[in-house]
């Protein structure tokens, strides 16, 4: 399997008010077995912590941070913002409360092939985990393996790391997480990017893989690769998510592969 050495790669990572957590998720991102060429910081709406600490992060990579006023929960918007400066071949999504694992950026690189997306796996942490994990602790696999086996996170057995391992493709959308995902720049491109009709949590990332699929574009799950730790916090309200649904599944019948409200040309901007 080809490690993709050439490809340029975006990290982009969502986030609001956790600047505690983004913090480490950069740290983590700065030790990786491959670093990204570029990281966006996709910021819906924070305040100013945030903003001071991208700009004082000493990021070994190109650091960029883009930000829309807090309108409630837009993060479909705020990642088409991030899409439009993002000057990579390929695109990872990530997270700001999710730290990705040492080899987290030269695994999507790895299996990245045309007419594929990629799902990494998620690992999520108990409510005292987010106390005791962070880059550091991650940094040390048998460190990790003893929280692990201390109940400090579930499904312990996915930090089994084997990069050569088949992809398994996927013709569902059931089970998408927008907190790891790796797709080629021009797909996105083709079917601009997010649909910023969902608003508020959830579903905008199963709309946008139900679209890529329309394009022929096939989802992949990395079983042994991929890996981020979720650090706890408290569920998004879902207030609206059945109107969502009815929006998923109306894409679903139809024709439809480019956004509503997506990715803007450089004439829209």
């Amino acid at each position: 399997m080809s490690s993709n050495k050439l490809l340029s790669i975006a990290v982009v990572i969502s986030t609001y008010n956790r600047p505690e957590a983004l913090d480490e998720v950069l740290k983590a991102l700065s030790m990786q077995s491959r670093l990204p060429d570029e990281v966006i910081i996709a910021d819906d709406g924070s305040g100013p912590a945030t903003r001071n600490l991208v700009e004082q992060f000493p990021a070994p990579f190109l650091l960029k941070h883009v930000w829309h006023p807090d309108e409630g929960f837009r993060l479909a918007a705020i990642r088409n913002r991030a899409i439009e400066v993002a000057q990579a071949e390929y695109l990872i999504f990530l997270d700001g409360d999710c730290l990705p694992l040492h080899h987290f950026v030269e695994d999507h690189a790895r299996y990245a092939r045309k007419g594929r997306w990629s799902q990494g796996k998620r690992i999520l942490t108990t409510p005292k985990g987010v106390e005791k994990i962070n880059a550091e602790t991650i940094d040390s696999k048998f460190h990790l393996l003893l929280l692990g086996a201390r109940g400090f996170f579930n499904h312990p057995h996915r930090l089994l790391h084997i990069p050569e391992f088949p992809a398994h493709v996927k013709k569902s959308e059931r089970g998408v997480r927008g907190c790891n995902m790796g797709m080629w720049y021009e797909d996105v491109l083709k079917v601009k990017g997010f649909d910023e009709a969902y608003v508020g949590w959830g579903l905008e990332d199963s709309d946008l893989a139900v679209r890529l699929s329309k394009i022929d574009i096939v989802r992949q799950d990395l079983p042994f690769a991929g890996q981020v730790i979720h650090l706890w916090h408290p569920e998004h309200p879902r207030h609206n998510l059945e109107e969502k649904k009815v929006m998923l599944n109306e894409i679903r019948r139809s024709d439809r592969v480019e956004a509503r409200q997506g990715v803007r040309s450089s004439n829209d901007v």
